[in-house]
């Protein structure tokens, strides 16, 4: 039986040293939290299993630095040289200030990994697919359900969609119109899909008066329909609570299980 890692996190990373609105003073740069995230994502991919990290809002270019390159973008690479690990992602861009990257290690000299062109790619966005397996697989970060969907109608709906989709099928106490429709969207999305995650809190925010909000908007979404799928078994899913406080977004981990004809005959 082959297994396959996955993770998917919305590291917040990309906030560090850009301004994000006019209310929102600039966070400064801060390597001891650089490192927690780096650390977890190195440990998960180095644990000797095939593993594939899709990670939400890693920086690229500084706005307070003329748009340079920025300094955590090549620290990350730094950290996850090409000679050992296939990373992929997209800039749409001069200004790009944060994107979505699949990243896994290098099987000795073999890829793990391949991006899927001919599918939905953008700074938000990877298509992927693993190799070995027929399934195709996509990383998100949109910025709603609605705008997710109208990628998918002109792209193709994937086997699997993982992420940070910045919606999700709950309530709240004030909903107002753009939050509805939000929901609603989602809850179209969804009809083709299972989430594996349940609804699970994932993204937690703390206010100044010290309350605290919880809101289940990452998701792992299986395809109800997909003939590839029945090949496959997702299992060990597991949300991971904000005990390094490091991102507003909870990691969340599972594993793809595939039996191949070897397994069956036993």
């Amino acid at each position: 039986m082959r297994e396959i890692n996955f993770l998917t996190w919305n590291t917040q990373l990309y906030e560090m040293g850009n301004k994000i609105n006019d209310e929102q003073p600039v966070k400064k740069i801060d390597r001891l939290t650089f490192n927690i995230v780096i650390n977890k994502v190195n440990n998960f991919l180095n644990s000797g299993n095939e593993a594939v990290a899709i990670l939400q809002e890693i920086p690229f270019k500084c706005n307070t630095n003329g748009f340079k390159e920025h300094i955590l973008f090549r620290k990350f690479l730094e950290f996850f040289p090409d000679d050992k690990y296939d990373m992929y992602y997209n800039i749409s861009s001069e200004k790009q200030i944060k994107m979505t990257v699949v990243l896994a290690k290098k099987i000795g000299s073999e890829n793990l990994i391949y991006q899927k062109k001919e599918e939905l790619n953008n700074n938000m966005c990877v298509s992927f697919g693993i190799k070995g397996l027929g399934l195709s697989i996509i990383g998100v970060h949109p910025h709603n359900a609605s705008e997710l969907i109208k990628w998918l109608q002109e792209r193709g709906f994937p086997d699997i969609m993982l992420g940070d989709f910045n919606a999700g099928n709950y309530k709240k106490g004030y909903e107002d119109s753009k939050f509805k429709d939000n929901r609603d969207n989602y809850r179209k999305l969804i009809l083709k899909y299972t989430d594996i995650c349940n609804g699970q809190k994932t993204r937690r925010m703390v206010f100044s008066n010290g309350s605290v909000y919880e809101t289940p908007i990452d998701h792992v979404l299986i395809k109800k329909d997909s003939s590839e799928l029945k090949k496959y078994q997702c299992k060990n899913v597991k949300i991971e609570g904000n005990e390094d406080n490091v991102s507003d977004h909870y990691p969340i981990y599972f594993k793809l299980s595939y039996l191949d004809e070897a397994d069956k005959l036993h």
